[in-house]
């Protein structure tokens, strides 16, 4: 579309599908009426071609037509928009475009005025009003409301906006201010839900009188409709209509529909505030529209097709639970940078829509795979998770046996996505166990954890161990790490590999059991790769020690601070992060990053800030170094939005030196990798780490590192090889769980750290020379063949184990953490051994009493030593009776909650 400047003193737009175009030529006809010189333009949000009668139509009446893709709307928003929303969503979600691009074309202020609005009188004062304000707004009612129940109530109002957004005029000069705000939030909110006080587009437009300069009209002859005019009296006296006696400007027909012409209007049948019955004169407005429409329905009469995106391809209308079930999804991927859900009427077409939620979500062979759909239908409806509260194990059939009986018709399901029947996994013969590994771990999650899961899949591709790789998605953050080793060997159809590596911390090895079922580990061993960041390591964890047969440690940090408190063993296993693979250019300019010798700091938010510590970083720097004498600092995060506090701390700490630059966001890996191998000097001033990943990567490539000479990062750094930084050992203290605050770790001295960078920025020789034996050493003590040695040696081992993961530990061996306070005193006594002193009488008693005496007194003392014990016994298991009926009355009440809630939504 061309720009179309004109003389005319202001612009309008309306929008609608092809089968309102009639309400919008008389619509038009009525302000040309009154304004025969005003750009009109109108966006037809559908794909149809206009008919003959319909382009000669919009032509005579000198309507400038706009098509979606000219309202610089990208191709991938038009298509999420046409799913994400209903017709009246969609229609007011592109509105604040649609006013953008009318104002920069036509040059002129502009008014949004809805296509069912008929006009009476010229618009003077709000022309005046939008050439001296920013906005012009028209609230719904101008005087309190009856309170006589009738619809709409002010509830209803409050819920849908306090401006009717029917008519909306924006001066040209704050249109880009003001729609910058506004389509952000129309992007993903532009939705209706009373239950949220939520309507479209107009609950926003409550912020805009905060915002921006508005003109809020009090006048009554203005946007007069079924929700004000209980309040302002509609009459007819010669041809013309009052309202409050003064000329009517204009009418919005909201609601009113041509078959049931006795309704003012359909959005509120229940009990209306005004009657037509009882209104002779707004009776015959109402008939006087629908008249013209159908006139103009004759202009138009090629062009009637409905909005074709209420409906699948096949015809099957689309509810809106699948609107809103693909839109939270969508939200979720963009906030945890994954891969978006693809919208059916993107231009792939309906295929990949279906594919998505038909496709089986983590499971194993021994437990049903249901569909994604499924999963998300429960998440979408609370008595749905109530009833169904293992949908991946024991509910599954009950699940999709609900979905294809009541949930079909529930969420108005398409037949391509109704579920076939699932049934009870048969009773089989158990797999036939073969020597292998299976690697369950976080493979496509962009973090350290993953990485390590990653590394061991690399070690033994090296190598002859078979071994398989089965993904967890489940964690937050982005999964789409590169996962190239997936698996060595073929297993026959009734065959599993004997041992099973478990690549998650030990806070998560329970639920990932949970979600792989019992049959799955049934006889294989079992080996989880942890990792931990500080010498002491907490109680509250201790109980992930009897789902393994066996702990593999990254470093001997870790395996010194388990293994003495470990029922099971713990071993070092050392990863091949040694081997560099080809790294292509660092693209400066596209990153932002200065040309010339820059320091360099990666960290996840996740893994707390705190112990990443990159405030001394920052500190170490400036003391360094003053403001433009010569080196930057890049500081490379992820998640900081969702640690926006530490982020800011990070910020504020920067704000005064320009060569700081903070890169917050992911990466792909080889701009990872490429920013590590572009950078003069990686620093890390860690209070304490694990293993230190990032260390690691950086000299591989032979990049010389400065970091605190504390922790796992010792397994292989030292003097020789890296610049290691002085420290003091402090208590960790409050506010870094789930890190104990009685724990201590690493306080890196910030001065010895600015020495140290001012030393590898003044001696590039050395610092380069510590970087190649840094790659060397790498090279020769964490390669592949050194990981898989390790590896077999660890799987041979554990086959000659007796199996332990997943037994129950005894009551003397539980944590108290974990016990209620009247088993902790069980305990207590059941340690106690008998007081031989006081119990076995003197050789002396024994002469004088006789032995039936003795016995006598004897029993009585050691009934009464045992007395306590089995006080505490009876108190215990009283204890627990109570906490069993309170449970069983909270489970009747809540499945009294459940039928109430279970019905259509």
């Amino acid at each position: 579309m061309e720009n179309a400047i004109s003389s005319a003193p202001f612009a309008a737009c309306t929008i609608v599908s092809s089968n309102y175009l009639a309400r919008a030529f008389v619509l038009v006809d009525s302000l040309k009426a009154h304004h025969p010189d005003v750009d009109f333009w109108m966006l037809l949000i559908d794909d149809h071609a206009l008919g003959p009668l319909a382009q000669e139509a919009v032509d005579r009446r000198g309507i400038h037509l706009l098509r979606v893709h000219e309202i610089q709307l990208a191709a991938t928003e038009v298509a999420n928009f046409r799913f994400i929303y209903d017709l009246t969503e969609v229609a007011t979600a592109y509105k604040p475009w649609t006013m953008e691009t009318v104002t920069r074309l036509s040059g002129r202020h502009v008014f949004y005025i809805d296509p069912d609005i008929e006009f009476f009188q010229p618009l003077t004062s709000l022309v005046d009003a939008v050439e001296a304000h920013e906005l012009v707004l028209t609230p719904h009612v101008l005087h309190p409301m009856q309170r006589e129940g009738c619809q709409p109530s002010e509830a209803d109002i409050m819920g849908s906006g306090i401006y009717n957004l029917g008519f909306l005029g924006m001066n040209r000069a704050a249109a880009s201010k003001v729609t910058g705000w506004w389509c952000e939030r129309l992007l993903r909110e532009c939705y209706s839900a009373p239950e949220e006080q939520r309507f479209t587009d107009q609950r926003w437009i409550d912020f805009a009188p905060c915002f921006f300069d508005c003109h809020i009209s009090k006048d009554e002859t203005f946007n007069v409709a079924y929700w004000n005019v209980d309040q302002r009296q509609v009459t007819l006296e010669n041809g013309t209509y009052f309202v409050n006696n003064r000329q009517l400007s204009f009418f919005h027909y909201s609601g009113l529909d041509e078959k049931v012409p006795h309704l003012l209007t359909r959005h509120h049948q229940g009990r209306p505030r005004v009657l037509l019955s009882e209104h002779e004169a707004l009776t015959e407005l109402t008939r006087s529209y629908i008249r013209a429409v159908h006139l103009a329905e004759q202009e138009c009469a090629d062009t009637t097709a409905e909005y074709p995106f209420l409906r699948f391809a096949g015809g099957e209308r689309i509810s809106r639970s699948l609107r809103r079930i693909f839109l939270k999804e969508l939200v979720k991927a963009e906030k945890e940078h994954r891969v978006p859900p693809p919208s059916p009427f993107a231009p792939g077409g309906e295929e990949p829509f279906f594919d998505w939620l038909n496709e089986p979500c983590f499971s194993t062979s021994q437990t049903p795979m249901l569909p994604r759909l499924a999963l998300l239908l429960r998440e979408a409806r609370q008595d749905l998770i109530a009833t169904f509260r293992d949908p991946q194990g024991r509910d599954a059939v009950r699940l999709i046996e609900w979905i294809r009986q009541q949930g079909v018709k529930q969420f108005m399901l398409p037949s391509r996505l109704i579920p076939p029947p699932i049934f009870p996994p048969p009773r089989r013969t158990e797999p036939k166990l073969v020597p292998g590994l299976e690697i369950v771990g976080y493979l496509r999650t962009e973090s350290g954890v993953g990485q390590a899961a990653r590394l061991v899949a690399q070690g033994l591709s090296e190598s002859s161990i078979p071994f398989e790789t089965l993904v967890d998605s489940t964690p937050p953050g982005r999964q789409q790490a590169l996962h190239e080793h997936q698996k060595k060997g073929v297993l026959g159809e009734e065959e599993a590999f004997d041992c099973c590596l478990l690549c998650v911390n030990a806070d998560s090895v329970s639920s990932v059991r949970q979600r792989l079922g019992r049959e799955y580990f049934h006889k294989r061993r079992v080996a989880g790769l942890w990792f931990w960041e500080l010498e002491t390591f907490p109680e509250s964890m201790h109980s992930a020690f009897q789902e393994v047969d066996e702990v593999w440690v990254a470093s001997e940090f870790i395996r010194k601070a388990l293994a003495p408190i470990s029922p099971v063993p713990v071993q070092y296993i050392p990863l091949p992060f040694g081997t560099a693979g080809a790294v292509g250019a660092l693209d400066r300019k596209l990153l932002g990053i200065p040309e010339g010798f820059f320091f360099l700091f990666s960290f996840d938010f996740h893994s707390i800030f705190r112990r990443k510590n990159p405030l001394a970083v920052v500190e170490a720097f400036k003391q360094a170094f003053r403001p433009g004498e010569g080196p930057a600092l890049v500081l490379k995060c992820i998640n900081g939005d969702s640690h926006i506090a530490d982020l800011e701390q990070l910020r504020y700490a920067a704000r005064d030196r320009a060569e700081i630059r903070i890169l917050s966001g992911y990466m792909d890996y080889a701009t990872n990798q490429a920013l590590k191998a572009g950078c003069g000097c990686y620093v890390s001033l860690h209070r304490s780490e694990g293993l230190g990943l990032t260390m690691a990567e950086a000299m591989r490539q032979g990049k010389p590192v400065i970091a605190t000479g504390y922790s796992g990062n010792m397994d292989f750094m030292n003097e020789g090889n890296s610049f290691l930084c002085r420290y003091d050992k402090v208590p960790v203290g409050p506010g870094s769980a789930p890190y104990p605050a009685k724990a201590v770790w690493a306080e890196p001295s910030i001065s010895h750290a600015a020495e140290l960078m001012r030393r590898v920025y003044d001696h590039p020789e050395e610092a380069a020379e510590k970087g190649r034996r840094a790659a060397a050493d790498l090279a020769e003590r964490f390669n592949p063949a050194r990981c898989a040695a390790a590896v077999e040696i660890r799987l041979r081992e554990l086959r000659s184990l007796e199996p332990h993961a997943g037994r129950s530990l005894p009551l003397s061996a539980m944590h108290s953490t974990k016990l209620s306070s009247p088993v902790k005193t069980l305990q207590k006594h059941l340690k106690r051994s008998v007081d031989v002193a006081k119990t076995v009488p003197s050789f002396g008693s024994l002469l004088f009493q006789g032995p039936q005496k003795i016995l006598q007194k004897m029993l009585m003392r050691l009934e009464k030593q045992r007395k306590p014990f089995d006080e505490a016994v009876v108190v215990a298991v009283s204890s627990h009776d109570q906490r069993l009926l309170d449970l069983e009355r909270s489970l009747a009440e809540l499945r009294v909650q459940n039928s109430s809630l279970n019905r259509p939504q």
